[in-house]
């Protein structure tokens, strides 16, 4: 499963802006959570608590940024969780839309009864 999710907050009033659109391209990892991140669109605005995506053929890893950081000609970013070993340098980072693999967790759905009722479960990330 394939989840899209949220728009940066810094761009709730423009969501049609082309700087968050852009992809960067990960240039390296420091102590697992300190991204260098190549690529980006001058002025690109992270704020603490944006969600972004890594991605390295068919795995994908989404990490929550934890600092406020504007970007020049690249970016850095901490984030956490750390980035995963199946995540290499030269990883599409993704601001708008990032994505995610994921799957459900056995045991975890509930459907109730009714005219309209309503879906419960868990998702578990995994890599790939």
């Amino acid at each position: 499963m394939r989840e899209t999710l949220l728009l940066k907050t810094g761009y709730w009033s423009n969501p049609n802006s082309a700087v968050p659109a852009d992809n960067g391209s990960l240039t390296s990892v420091t102590n697992g959570k300190t991204l260098l991140i190549g690529g980006v669109t001058v002025g690109l605005v992270m704020t603490k608590g944006d969600l972004i995506s890594l991605t390295t053929a068919d795995y994908h890893s989404l990490h929550r940024v934890t600092a406020n950081a504007t970007a020049g000609a690249t970016i850095t970013l901490t984030v956490e969780p750390p980035v995963p070993s199946c995540i290499a340098n030269g990883a599409t980072v993704r601001f708008k839309d990032p994505v995610l693999n994921t799957r459900i967790v056995p045991g975890s759905t509930e459907v109730e009864d009714g005219v309209m009722p309503t879906a419960k479960f868990q998702l578990i990330e995994v890599p790939k």
